[in-house]
């Protein structure tokens, strides 16, 4: 080929024409003009000398590196192939095969927990308090809310409750057609066999189902004692009956509960309205055949768990589906809401299968074969087996959730863009000559692996953060998720290598039988460039190459190869382009980060379910669209005395069922004088705070009577005791008579003195024997409890509980003393009368106090100052009670509590370290992948930058930043560090040595792979948008959101940043500083060894 020498060229072309060397009458012309621009035609031609002398020691370093000494893995896989390619393929078949065995062996090796989400604090003390109040009755033989070993009436306690609201939006639900519908609807829940037979809570006086708790009641008479208004079963007065329920005290705050936010109830202007109500059903325990509800617990719960799921769920569901006339309708319990959840997430999983699909087609088009395709997804799905196996057995983690089969997801997407990567090195190799195959297979193993390597890196280091987390969910998945994206890079180093070479030398000219006509016979096509060669004729072969060191490859550039060498450099690099480029990344990061500046911290409660499924309406309804009343989920802080801090030591680190040991504080004792009266002035300083503190604790007054709403078993034990100090009792044939013989004084305190009266009297010393305690007893103020709890030994109706049972006897618990404790029976007829053991030890009691909080609407930035001022006032007042009284404390046991509070901020505090501590370790393993610090700056700056998009999309999208949110965050840094360390990795290696010659090698090199590895992931991502669990959807959008970011910085912001500002030859490189380290320690070896 003749080649054009550029001096001539340069001088054959002056002032934009072309003049023929040949031409004489030119010669003048030429002469002057290059006598007048003689420094600058100088200039010109040492530069393409220069640039010429470049090229040619940019195309003999390429092939020097091209024929260097194969590594000796790359030689086994090119000469032993079928060795390597069946060892390394029962490998990853193995880690399936050893998963199945142990599952059949019975090991649990695949511990999925899907309907727990362990966000625990376990060190947390608000959590071991709440902890220690919920298990606090495990070691005791008795409580006084109920006892274990008790014969209690089928289906006369309240089970589990059903939530039913009745909605209709901008109308209203208190007709005489809408009250008839809600009052049908319910009728034939009642009228369900089973439901009837086996499962409702029965009356005691009727033995039938008793109502469901509804605006009904105010209807069918069921409150006609108190107004006979209240008996209008036909609705014919809806307004006056509302009414009068609003005005009567005994019947107002159950009015409340059953009215909509914006309610009016005005008998005067003769309105009614309210856009929604609700009634509640309640299941009875125990069930038929058990004793009572802590009778084989679990089984009584398996058997409400079945009746919900095959009977009264699809009952509900239909009527959800086909709504009530104009009403819609909506349920809930928790089974209901466990059900709903746990089906809902396995049919959501069938969109991961629909990820797979996807990812399958695409990388099938991509590769254009079955082989290459079908092992590499293979492998990715082993992987996985792999992963679980380290994590199982190596690290003992017993819990995987939805969160672990999310992983799967994620490294789909990592897998598939590992596979892309190294099988675009390869197809692009084929431009290329090379000695031998192992030479091939040597020089893309050398550009792949690194690649991989550093990207593999970032990902499970940003992973591997997550691990650090003290909440389950979160490290389990990190530390999970952080082997995976390991065990990948290994078999895609290992494995995936073995496959491509397999499928060069054996299957890449078969094809299906019924395909075989329409394909080019293999001997017709070009000989193999890429076998071994002849190296004496090798210059020969080379010589049409030299000026550009490739050879026009058989089957064609790749499209996407050829757009991004071409039009987009050409783009990218325009004079006016990559300033306009530039300028748009700068206003769209300025921006994000005045979004980032509007991002809240979301304060209401986690949602699991789309707001528009049933359930999303009913945590929103039940949240939002009814008036405040006692109903409402307010935060109430108990004050305990009689327990320690949880015992949680013996707990296996990742077993979410165990619930660790109660410790009790034996030093509590309420028998001492002056103990019951510290007590006493705790709860009457309670109840008579200050404004100022009421306000800063947040206590809840009563909606009638305005007083604090303070629960306060020892002032209402006082008041009633005082009572009795002058009561009746009747024993038949006698008349009434006072129950003591003589004056007697109850008040406080209770010590043996006043209680042995009790003891005594005329109806009570038939249940006590005051003889028969040792003389060293002491425990005087427990009997007198059981007397106040059993309503002063009224047996008048047996197997009703007393109101202070009903409201007490969870807060009181006795344990039975060996030796002591006894208990009477009378005989009265042909009934026997079980009389309360005494000789007991007060072993646990608390206070409640009802605050304002609503838990499902509460943040962590209003909560907290709240918690640490209730634990700021109740320290220190127990500093100020007696000994026995100094082991109390103040915690949230029921719903979230203060220990939720902590968990959201930790989760926010997770995220954002997560992102900081990622960035961190990012930039050092960027500049030494790149080998250049400029080129690992820049990258660190676009992975800056895709995360401050990510998250300023999130108030765009309305979303806040709650626990899903936080948790999705920390995935963000691990999964947008790919394409720019790609791109990175692609700019640093290229034999260039100026800017522009090293992007449009990293285009035509990495690009490919970048964009193919985004289009899987954002094509399987598109699917989770679909998805019903709300965890899922957000993850999906997500997902798409860093890829998205992640693709559109890699191309543009950071390739326009290498455009401008990116490193030429060796400048920012730190392999002159590694060298000279490198020396310094040769030095010093060499100094030691002597």
């Amino acid at each position: 080929m003749n080649q054009v020498n550029p001096e001539e060229k340069m001088m054959h072309e002056i002032d934009g024409k072309e003049v023929p060397s040949g031409d004489k009458s030119n010669d003048d012309i030429r002469f002057q003009n290059a006598t007048n621009d003689n420094n600058v035609a100088a200039i010109n031609v040492k530069g393409l000398k220069a640039e010429s002398e470049n090229n040619e020691f940019e195309i003999a370093e390429a092939k020097k590196k091209r024929e260097r000494e194969p590594l000796q893995v790359c030689k086994w896989m090119a000469e032993r192939t079928n060795m390597f390619f069946g060892i390394t393929l029962g490998c990853q078949i193995s880690f399936l095969v050893l998963t199945v065995i142990l599952v059949i062996r019975g090991y649990d090796i695949v511990p999925f927990k899907l309907d727990k989400l362990p966000l625990d604090l376990i060190d947390d003390p608000d959590f071991l308090r709440a902890k220690a109040w919920n298990q606090r009755g495990t070691l005791m033989e008795r409580t006084l809310e109920s006892d274990a070993d008790a014969v209690v009436p089928n289906r006369t306690e309240s089970g589990e409750v059903v939530e039913l609201f009745y909605e209709v939006r901008g109308g209203n639900v208190f007709t005489k057609a809408n009250l008839q519908r809600i009052k049908d609807a319910e009728d034939s829940f009642y009228q369900n066999e089973k439901f009837v037979e086996g499962f409702c809570k029965l009356d005691i006086s009727s033995g039938e189902c008793a109502k469901s708790y509804s605006v009904l009641r105010f209807f069918d008479g069921t409150y006609s004692a108190l107004d006979p208004i209240f008996n209008d079963p036909n609705f014919d007065d809806i307004v006056n009956v509302l009414d009068k329920a609003d005005a009567l005290a005994t019947t107002k705050t159950m009015l409340q509960i059953f009215l909509g936010k914006t309610a009016i109830i005005d008998a005067t202007d003769n309105i009614a309205r309210s856009e929604i109500t609700r009634s509640y059903m309640y299941l009875g325990i125990p069930l038929p055949g058990y004793d009572n509800s802590t009778d084989r617990e679990e089984s009584q719960k398996e058997k409400i768990k079945s009746f919900m799921k095959l009977t009264l769920g699809p009952i509900l569901e239909r009527v959800s589906k086909s709504g009530l006339g104009p009403i819609d309708f909506i349920y809930g319990s928790s089974t209901l809401l466990g059900l709903g959840i746990g089906s809902q997430a396995m049919a959501d999983m069938m969109l991961v299968m629909a990820s797979l699909g996807f990812i399958f087609i695409f990388m099938l088009i991509q590769t254009r074969s079955l082989m290459v395709t079908g092992l590499g997804i293979f492998s990715i799905m082993t992987n996985f087996c792999m992963a679980n196996l380290i994590y199982r057995i190596v690290f003992d983690f017993i819990y995987l959730s939805s969160f672990h089969i999310l992983s799967m997801f994620i490294i789909l997407g990592i897998g598939a863009d590992d596979i892309f990567v190294f099988y675009d090195t390869w197809r692009i190799s084929c431009q290329y000559e090379y000695l031998s195959l192992a030479h091939r297979l040597s020089d893309v193993y050398r550009k792949a692996s690194v690649a991989m390597l550093f990207t593999s890196l970032t990902t499970a280091a940003a992973f591997f953060i997550g691990a650090s987390s003290p909440l389950l969910a979160v490290n389990s998945f990190g530390l999970f998720s952080g082997i995976l994206v390991t065990v990948n890079y290994i078999s895609v180093v290992l494995f995936f290598p073995c496959v491509v070479v397999k499928y060069h030398k054996t299957w890449k000219d078969w094809s299906w039988w019924c395909c075989r006509s329409c394909v080019t016979p293999a001997g017709s096509t070009t000989t193999d460039v890429h076998e071994s060669v002849n190296l004496e004729g090798a210059n020969d072969s080379n010589e049409e190459i030299a000026s550009n060191d490739k050879r026009e490859n058989a089957i064609g550039e790749n499209v996407v190869v050829k757009f991004m060498s071409g039009p987009y450099f050409k783009f990218i690099t325009h004079r006016v382009v990559k300033w306009l480029v530039l300028a748009f990344f700068i206003i769209q990061f300025s921006t994000f980060v005045y979004f980032n500046t509007l991002l809240e911290i979301n304060e209401e409660q986690i949602k699991f379910l789309k707001d528009t499924s049933n359930f999303g309406k009913l945590f929103d309804r039940r949240a939002n669209a009814f008036m405040p009343s006692n109903q409402d989920p307010n935060m109430k802080v108990y004050i305990a005395w009689g327990l320690k801090n949880q015992d949680m030591s013996g707990c296996h680190k990742t077993d979410t069922a165990c619930e660790g040991v109660t410790v009790y504080d034996n030093t509590f004792n309420l028998n001492d004088a002056g103990t019951q009266q510290a007590l006493k002035s705790f709860c009457a300083k309670l109840k008579s705070l200050s404004q100022v503190d009421v306000d800063r604790l947040r206590i809840r007054r009563n909606i009638i009577t305005n007083d604090l709403e303070v629960q306060c078993f020892i002032d209402d034990m006082e008041t009633f005791l005082k009572a009795d100090e002058s009561a009746t009792v009747t024993i038949p044939p006698a008349p009434a008579a006072n129950k003591y013989s003589s004056p007697v004084n109850l008040s406080l305190p209770w010590v043996k003195s006043n209680v042995e009266d009790i003891m005594n009297g005329l109806w009570t010393n038939n249940f006590y024997n005051t003889s028969s305690l040792p003389l060293t007893y002491n425990n005087y103020f427990e009997i007198a409890l059981d007397y106040w709890l059993y309503n002063g030994l009224d047996f008048s109706d047996p197997l009703l509980l007393s109101e202070n049972q009903i409201k007490y006897g969870s807060l009181l618990g006795v344990r039975e003393i060996p030796g002591v404790t006894q208990q009477e029976t009378m005989t009265a007829g042909a009934n026997t009368i079980y009389g309360p053991k005494y000789g007991t030890r007060l072993q646990y009691a608390a206070i409640i106090v009802n605050t304002t909080l609503v838990t499902t609407k509460l943040g962590y930035p209003t909560g907290l100052p709240v918690r640490d001022a209730w634990e700021s006032f109740v320290t220190r007042e127990i500093k100020k009670m007696p000994v026995p009284l100094k082991g109390g404390f103040q915690c949230t046991p029921i719903g979230t509590g203060w220990h939720w509070l902590k968990v959201q901020r930790s989760l926010d505090y997770s995220a954002t370290t997560g992102i900081i501590i990622g960035l961190c370790i990012a930039f050092p393993i960027l500049v030494i992948a790149t080998k250049n610090i400029i080129v690992g700056f820049f990258a660190t700056c676009t992975i800056t930058l895709i995360t401050s998009g990510v998250c300023g999309m999130m108030p765009i999208a309305g979303w806040k930043l709650g626990v899903l949110e936080s948790l999705n965050l920390v995935l963000v840094v691990g999964l947008s560090v790919d394409y720019v360390v790609h791109m990175a990795e692609g700019y640093s290696r290229s034999p260039k040595r100026d800017r522009l010659g090293r992007v449009h090698s990293m285009l035509e090199e990495v690009g490919v792979s970048v964009i193919s590895g985004s289009i899987t992931t954002l094509g399987a991502s598109v699917f989770m948008f679909f998805a019903e669990i709300l965890f899922f959807t957000q993850f999906g959008i997500f997902i798409f959101s860093t890829i998205g970011f992640s693709l559109i910085y890699a191309l543009g912001f950071f390739t326009v940043g290498l455009v401008l500002l990116g490193p030429q030859n060796d400048f920012g490189s730190i392999m002159p500083i590694a060298r000279r380290l490198k020396l310094k320690f040769s030095q010093l070896f060499g100094d030691c060894r002597k």
